[in-house]
């Protein structure tokens, strides 16, 4: 017995509209508001932007980096008890030292961004 697989096939169709005048109008509305939304939108991710870009200044300057820099230590040094810990059976939940070193690598890729940028 032989079987076939049944094919999907994809095709497109292309409608030319006519409107008359109330489908133009409702056409120029619907077209004019998702206008106004698009320049909204893209006025606010300028926006957002900026304000980032004077935060992350900002932030250099109050010395930042230092803070990432004390944070992976710190880090690393719960990582080194953790590991004694689950050595001596004092932990219940092993899966801590998986998130510890992943907040370590992410650490390391800030600083690494920051001191690159």
């Amino acid at each position: 017995m032989k079987t076939e697989k049944a094919q999907n096939q994809i095709f497109a169709l292309k409608f030319r509209i006519y409107p008359n005048k109330n489908g133009k109008a409702m056409l120029k509305r619907c077209f004019a508001a998702s206008r106004k939304y698009w320049n909204h939108q893209v006025a606010a991710q300028t926006e957002n932007l900026k304000t980032w870009n004077d935060r992350k200044e900002k932030w250099v300057k109050d010395g930042g980096e230092k803070h990432l820099q004390d944070l992976k230590d710190k880090m690393k040094k719960d990582l080194f008890n953790l590991r004694f810990q689950k050595i001596n059976s004092q932990t219940t939940n092993t899966a801590i030292n998986g998130e510890t070193k992943r907040t370590i690598a992410r650490l390391k890729t800030l600083i690494r961004g920051k001191i690159d940028a």
